[in-house]
């Protein structure tokens, strides 16, 4: 059944009374919901709360600075590793090639020390090559010294058998 214009007018009317109504009640319940806000932020219990958060927050601060400064201590001391390291680096590398200058320098001495002991004695080619091998060189005594000092060995083993057959 259709509605008549009237009726259509008046559910018209109806519904713009009821959508002010709601908006009216609905404007008092949030000017009532803003005062009982206000009211909670107040109250013991909230302070309570507002307090303890707080205390977290300072709490998480004071942990938070704390944290950051140790990790600048560490990247301080980071730092100084690294440049100590570099340092002892370039002082190890000046070292080494101070070290390695002595050496050449020593090994170089050596060599001549043994040029010399070779230009000295050119007969005697190691130390340890056996007597059969060996020639004196031509115009040296060491074949007399090496007499006279077998001739004194002998002469002393002598007397000192003298002396315990006495």
């Amino acid at each position: 059944m259709a509605l008549t214009p009237e009726q259509k007018e008046a559910n018209k009317r109806e519904r713009a009374v009821r959508d002010r109504a709601f908006a009216i009640r609905r404007k008092e319940y949030r000017a009532r919901e803003e005062q009982l806000e206000e009211q909670a932020k107040t109250c013991p219990e909230q302070l309570a709360v507002n307090a303890l958060h707080d205390r977290h927050e300072e709490a998480h601060q004071r942990r938070q600075a704390a944290k950051k400064a140790i990790e600048d201590q560490i990247r301080a001391l980071q730092q100084q590793l690294a440049e100590l390291q570099e340092h002892q680096s370039k002082e190890r590398d000046a070292e080494r090639a101070l070290e390695r200058g002595a050496w050449n320098r020593a090994d170089a001495r050596k060599r001549e020390i043994m040029a010399t002991l070779k230009a000295e004695f050119p007969d005697v080619e190691c130390p340890w090559m056996s007597t059969s091998a060996w020639d004196p060189p031509a115009g040296s005594d060491y074949m007399e010294r090496a007499r006279a000092e077998i001739a004194a060995k002998d002469e002393r083993k002598a007397r000192k058998a003298a002396k315990t057959a006495a």
